[in-house]
């Protein structure tokens, strides 16, 4: 030091100095045990203060039973002379104040052992309180500007210890080592636990800090009581230094001193839990760097020496927990045992257990928990443990102020959890969250940081999941930049090393694979190579590395074709499963892989041996119990149609198939909203008909028909089992019942109601949907425990699972036929369902196929579209409505159509796919006039087939005019069991029996009918003059409460079905029927066809019995035509009832009735045709 700063330093600290006001507790001191036990103080405040004119808040924890503490400590300035500590209840009202003279506290205390104890004044008599504080005097100008606290005390602590050497004078060598201990003390304690460590001041500021301490070591004598405490301070400098520079000597200096600190200090020290600690945090860091065994292991037992010695209540109790449960972490990183890992969750949520909810420690703990789980998670796939990880992080983000130096690390954490769920789940909003909160880590990590290049990696793996879920080629691009700045800024001999080269490895493979280009491929292969290199045989990462050079030799291959590169593909992936423990996570992935590649080498060298490995691994994969669903899914795919193509008549094909639809219903949980399962659903589409169709080649039709049944409309099979009658159980069990009936109608409502997520979100609302989300994961796990409990009591062993053939066969209506049709790429066939047959009727569609019924789909939406009209799926395709109720066609570009392309498309399913199946049943045409009945036809398609008017098949020719309408009374089901669901509904109460009418011309959003008024107003009158009891509301008049127990049959002409009764009253009248005219509807996803359902079918589940509907929109007029006869029809053979009641069991044949009067009144025209197919009947 220059003699002016000396001079500058000396007087200073023996003038003004600002005073430390640390470890503040409130005792509660009285004798009263029983007295006013709910007492609880909240809250300290400092008055007094002039930056806090209104006073300043400590908040106080409550930290025993009548001990309360607050974890801030308070400055006060120099000129400052007088405060009052006021402390407040619950309530928010003072309980007690004191008021402290500083001056003499200046004069008088100035080291942290300076322990100050005050009672403070009451406002209850009866009660007494004291308060105490340790205090530190620091010198007004030892604080430099700009720089926060901990780097003021290193400089304070660095210019005492200069002075000393000038004047030996011991006073000046303890305030030296009190500046640095207070350092210390004030570094956030997340940056003690977290690999992300954030700078606290400039390396000249620790630097400084160092010398001066180890001045102070060499100053001490052996023995000196306070050696081993200097040398623990010294060795946390030292490692705070690594932490910021990322040299290896630093951390084994700290290692050094803080090893003789343990060595100084006896067992019964109460100094050495801390000192143990530090040992082991150093010990975790060096392995975190080196990978070395032998410090993790030596941690992990200094870290549970450090919590057998420390006291049960001790304050230190929650932080050894905490740092022991990071150690087992690093165990488990290396190992890959699960008990590991469970051993460090288990300690880490007892240290949260035990921390107080405002400690500023907690957001350290919980975002170390948060990883922790995420460890689990990524071994073991449970989507439970991947939300708990998500919602910690949430939390701690929550508490973090964007200006504090442990948001890098909260949003490093929040954004690898945010990738793995994305990476099982595949919801977009979860890689675009995770993306936006790793560029903050960069942007917030400084470039010399040794932090940097795991951000940087971080980001570039989540840029690449990106990239393979939208193909955008910016991402792929972005990830490679970011991983190679990662690997560039990497020390050689890092144990992240490995890790870093295999991710950009896979990103060049990416760029390869949608460029072509080949020095990419080049890359992508002596990437993955070197990173195999450099990885110990015995790490848990090694199977993973070796995956990813198998996938770059594979896709070369693709693409050169050269044999060598898909040999060396297999020897990767061979090597990695001999070293992949049964039980991992990976397994379905790399058997799929390694399955796939030998199934290429069969195609191409044709060698037998290679067929059945592969169908060996996708059986492996497909069985195993770990992994993902989605990854087990996947392998159980290529099994199936491995199987299917190279030996159709294995009987294996069933269990493959049986595996693959089980999945794809696990694939769609309850977990996750409705329009998220859609989103699930799209990339398994169809497996339900070709299980089908591989079952009809084995002549299973059983299997057949339970897989139809099982696989499709797997979102509306959900709904309706939600809403699925308990009759039978409440009379077995009446509290079991009402819990069902409970928890499915919170499930029904949790999966439609959850937030959507937006990047904009505050983290405060982010936590929030988190936490929803969380909710709607633990009911859908208690609804599978209810299941198993109901499931568990004799006779219910098959409540709410797929129902086995022989019980669909058992429940089928008393008569008419069911007929199931399935639409696969390599055949098509039909089953057919009758009571009192043992067993399906298998018939098989020749001269139909998939591409006919694309086609015929195609075509009659081109037709529909020409004529203005709204088909199915509920695109706007023109049209406006005439004053007179006609649609009048909106002339425009429709594109060229036929003039007969629906009569085509009719006659096509009347040849090739009805006319057969009629033919199996032995039904001929009936002549109606003559007195003849029409039998009924519940009609089940699938695939595109699901669009399509099977109800008006026929062939529309003057001379030779056949039809299915001459045959049966069509209707239509959307699955066999909603049928027997319908059919099991108790009978209606026929004194409240009627028909309810409602019409909603001008509904929300919908183009306005002022027709659907007048249809109403007509049939009210006509039902008033045939005596039935009848109910009508217009508009929004409608009233749920006023109708839902008065009537049981609802008719609405609506322009959406949205104005309809809500599905929760409907459920509880058990309405029989619902007819309505619509102009728009959203009916089914045009790349989901199994799970597209008519918006009728939709009504079903809701509690109807049945529904009249339409396929697309009509006119008011021909609508208006067609309601007068429907209703005239079921009117006329009703007369036998005077008791005004009406149930509507004859809508099918009314439909057909009115709909044959419709056609007889038209030609033969397809704009004709198109006036009378639409109207459709679902239900019994």
């Amino acid at each position: 030091m220059t003699p002016e700063e000396e001079t500058f330093v000396a007087k200073h600290l023996q003038g003004l100095c600002r005073l430390h006001f640390t470890d503040i507790k409130i005792q509660r001191t009285d004798g009263l045990i029983e007295y006013r036990s709910s007492f609880s103080l909240t809250e300290l405040w400092v008055a007094g203060i002039p930056a806090f004119p209104g006073g300043r808040c400590l908040i106080l924890s409550h930290a025993a039973p009548r001990r309360w503490e607050g974890f801030e400590s308070v400055e006060i300035p120099a000129e400052v002379e007088r405060l009052v500590f006021i402390a407040k209840g619950q309530d928010g009202k003072a309980v007690a104040i004191v008021g402290l003279d500083l001056a003499e506290m200046r004069d008088t205390y100035g080291k942290s052992e300076d322990v100050l104890i005050q009672k403070m004044k009451m406002c209850d008599e009866q009660m007494d309180l004291t308060i105490s504080w340790r205090i530190i005097r620091i010198p007004v100008d030892a604080f430099s500007a700009g720089c926060d606290r901990a780097a003021i005390l290193a400089n304070l602590g660095t210019a005492l210890s200069n002075l000393f050497d000038r004047n030996r004078n011991l006073s000046d060598l303890d305030k030296a080592i009190e500046a640095q201990r207070l350092a210390v003390k004030l570094t956030p304690a997340s940056a003690e636990h977290s690999q992300l460590f954030v700078r606290l001041c400039d390396v000249s500021d620790i630097d400084g800090a160092i010398s001066s301490q180890i001045k102070a070591v060499q100053l001490l004598p052996e023995g000196h009581p306070r050696l081993p405490t200097v040398l623990c301070d010294l060795g946390i400098l030292f490692k705070n230094r690594f932490n910021r520079t990322g040299e290896l000597r630093d951390i084994s200096n700290a290692l050094f001193v803080q090893r003789r600190a343990a060595e100084l200090v006896p067992d019964d020290n109460p100094a050495l839990p801390i000192i143990l600690n530090n040992l082991g945090n150093s010990l975790r860091r060096r392995f975190e760097r080196t990978g070395n065994l032998v410090d993790i292991a030596d941690a992990t037992s200094s870290l549970e020496k450090a919590i057998k010695l420390a006291p049960s209540d001790s304050s230190d109790l929650p932080m050894l927990l905490a740092n022991l449960g990071s150690a087992f972490n690093c165990i488990f990183l290396l190992t890959g045992a699960l008990s590991d890992i469970d051993q460090g969750i288990s300690a880490q949520r007892k240290a949260i257990e035990l921390t107080p909810d405002h400690h500023p420690a907690l957001r350290g703990m919980l975002t170390n928990l948060g990883y922790s789980i995420r460890l689990r998670f990524d071994h073991t796939s449970d989507v439970s443990d991947i939300a708990d990880s998500i919602s910690a992080h949430r939390k701690a983000l929550k508490v973090t102020p964007n200006d504090h130096p442990d948001l890098a690390i909260v949003l490093n954490n929040l954004g690898q959890s945010l990738l793995a769920r994305f990476e099982g789940a595949g919801d977009l909003s979860d890689i675009s969250e995770a993306i936006t909160a790793l560029q903050k880590v960069i942007s917030l990590t400084p470039e010399d940081h040794p932090s940097l290049p795991i951000g940087l990696g971080n980001l570039g793996s989540a840029y690449l999941c990106r990239f393979n879920r939208t193909k955008g080629p910016k991402d792929v691009v972005d990830a490679i930049s970011s991983l190679q700045k990662a690997v560039e800024f990497t020390p050689h001999g890092h144990s992240n090393l490995p890790d870093l080269l295999t991710i950009l490895g896979c990103s060049f493979t990416r760029l390869y694979e949608s460029t072509g280009d080949r020095s990419a491929a080049t890359q992508a292969i002596s990437t993955q190579q070197q990173a195999v290199e450099l990885t110990p045989e015995s790490h848990k990462s090694l199977p993973a590395i070796l995956n990813n050079l198998s996938i770059a030799f594979k896709h070369r291959f693709d693409h050169a074709g050269d044999p060598s590169d898909l040999a060396e593909a297999i020897k990767s992936l061979e090597r990695a499963m001999k070293l992949l423990p049964d039980s991992h996570a990976h397994l379905p992935r790399y058997t799929k892989n390694l399955g796939s590649y030998l199934h290429l080498r069969f195609v191409s060298g044709r060698d037998v041996k290679d067929l059945d490995a592969s169908i060996q691994l996708f059986r492996l994969g497909a069985t195993c119990r770990a992994g993902t669903p989605w990854e087990i899914l996947l392998v159980a795919v290529k099994w199936a149609q491995a199987l299917r193509q190279n030996y159709p008549e294995s009987a294996e094909i069933l269990l493959a198939y049986d595996t693959v639809l089980g999945l794809v219903a696990q694939r769609a949980g309850l977990e996750h909203t409705v329009q998220s399962r859609y989103t699930q659903l799209e990339v398994v589409s169809g497996m339900a008909t070709e299980a089908a169709a591989a079952a009809f080649v084995l002549n299973r039709v059983d299997k057949a028909l339970e897989w139809l049944e099982q696989g499709r409309c797997l979102v509306w099979n959900q709904l309706n089992s939600l809403r699925t009658p308990l009759d039978e159980l409440r009379t077995h069990d009446g509290d079991l019942a009402r819990r069902v009936e409970d928890l499915s109608g919170r499930l029904e409502c949790a999966g439609s109601s959850r937030g959507l997520f937006h990047l904009d979100m505050s983290p405060s609302e982010k936590a929030s949907l988190e936490g929803d989300a969380h909710a709607h994961l633990k009911l859908a796990r208690e609804w599978d425990g209810l299941l198993d409990t109901v499931r568990a009591i004799p006779g219910f062993e098959t409540f709410l699972k797929p129902a086995p053939c022989s019980t669909i066969l058992h429940n089928l209506p008393a008569s008419g036929h069911i007929v199931i049709i399935n639409v696969d790429g390599r055949r098509c066939d039909a089953i057919a369902l009758q009571a009192g047959f043992n067993e399906p009727l298998h018939i098989p569609l020749p001269e139909f196929t998939l591409h006919k019924a694309n086609k015929y789909r195609n075509n009659l939406r081109v037709q529909l579209k020409s004529a203005g009209l709204r088909c199915r799926g509920g695109e706007e395709l023109g049209g406006t409505e005439c004053d007179d109720g006609r649609r009048a066609i909106r002339p425009a570009d429709k594109g060229r159509t036929s003039d007969e392309t629906v009569y085509g498309a009719l006659r096509g399913l009347w040849v090739e796919v009805v006319k057969p199946i009629l033919d199996a049943l032995g039904l001929s045409s009936v002549e109606t006039s003559l007195g003849g009945t029409l039998p009924r036809i519940w009609w089940c398609p699938t695939g595109p087939l699901s669009f399509l008017p099977i109800h008006a098949a026929g062939i529309y020719k003057e001379s030779e005019s056949e039809t299915v309408l001459d045959y049966a009374v069509s209707s239509y089901t959307p699955t066999v069991t909603a049928l027997t669901r319908i059919k099991d509904l108790q009978p209606i109460n026929r004194n409240v029996s009627g028909l309810f009418l409602t019409s909603q011309p001008d509904a929300p959003d919908a183009i306005s009918i002022p027709g659907t008024t007048k249809e109403v107003r007509s049939i009210y009158s006509g039902a008033e003059r045939s005596g039935v009891r009848v109910l009508k509301v217009e508009g929004s008049a409608l009233s749920v409460d006023e109708v839902r127990q008065t009537r049981s049959r609802v008719a609405s002409s609506s322009t959406t079905a949205r104005s309809i009764l809500p599905p929760s009253s409907v459920q509880t009248s058990r309405t029989p029927i619902s007819r309505f005219s619509q102009r728009a509807r959203r009916t089914g996803e045009e790349k989901l066809s199994d799970e597209a359902v008519h918006l009728a079918a939709g009504m079903l589940a809701a509690g109807y019995r049945r529904v009249v509907a339409t396929m697309w929109s009509i006119s008011d007029q021909h609508a208006q035509q067609l309601g007068s006869e429907f209703y005239e029809y079921l009117w006329s053979r009703e007369e036998e009832s005077c008791d005004g009641s009406f149930d509507g069991v004859l809508s099918a044949h009314a439909l057909h009735h009115a709909t044959q009067r419709l056609r007889l009144r038209l030609d033969n025209s397809d704009q004709s045709l198109l006036t009378w197919v639409p109207f459709v009947h679902f239900g019994y």
